[in-house]
């Protein structure tokens, strides 16, 4: 059965996404001291009748390993599954919502209309953070084709594009940014480190950290017809 789930995106990534130079994007895999242990050779996914399809797991030898049932991508599907971008919203001087992203104006589909006017009528505050952004307002719509896991740095270049941190490159210098250029951006002469500093300040790492990401690649699509199927 296609799942349909929310994800929430950085206004930058927003705005690869609106202009779908960005497929991919990377989640820390929380609370995954165990994937460190030392005997582990190297880290992928396993298939077990118990705990279920993508089950992550640290492999000691050739022919031992250990799963770690709570590893799995439950919060953003499987492959075929579809996600909807949620993003900050907030409500204008004139009474309109829009995206704190781009400034634009929210728009629904004809049918999604009342819902919207009695969301908006009941909404108490001027602003909606993303997690609690409604399904009706979501502009980008994304289809899962491969789900991995990776360490943070071992991103590459190809990666670190796909994941849409071209959106603010200085064509002229060669250099890339991590946000809108405004006084005192510091500028990444790769796409690489530009990643890597955008992650560590959205999460507040340190650029020593390494920790194990989901790696989500999906296609942008329109946006479903009817429900979940």
């Amino acid at each position: 059965m296609t799942k349909q789930r929310g994800i929430i995106m950085s206004a930058p990534m927003v705005l690869a996404n609106l202009a779908k130079i960005k497929t991919e994007t990377r989640r820390i895999i929380e609370d995954c001291q165990t994937l460190n242990h030392p005997d582990s050779l190297f880290v992928g996914f396993t298939n077990s009748k118990s705990l279920g399809p993508n089950t992550l797991a640290h492999f000691k030898r050739k022919e031992s390993l250990t799963f770690f049932a709570g590893y799995t991508p439950k919060n953003y599907g499987k492959v075929g599954d579809i996600l909807y971008q949620r993003e900050n919203l907030y409500c204008g001087a004139d009474g309109s919502w829009r995206y704190k992203a781009d400034d634009a104006l929210v728009m629904v589909d004809k049918c999604d209309e009342p819902q919207m006017v009695a969301w908006a009528f009941h909404k108490e505050q001027d602003y909606c953070p993303s997690i609690h952004m409604p399904k009706f307002a979501a502009r980008c719509w994304f289809e899962i084709v491969e789900i991995g896991v990776e360490r943070i740095q071992d991103i590459t270049e190809d990666g670190a594009i796909a994941e849409g941190i071209n959106i603010f490159r200085d064509a002229e210098l060669d250099n890339y940014y991590i946000i809108p250029r405004k006084k005192g951006d510091i500028a990444c002469p790769t796409p690489v480190l530009a990643y890597r500093k955008f992650v560590c300040e959205l999460n507040g790492l340190d650029m020593k950290e390494n920790p194990y990401v989901w790696v989500i690649k999906y296609k942008h699509i329109e946006k479903p017809k009817g429900g979940e199927s």
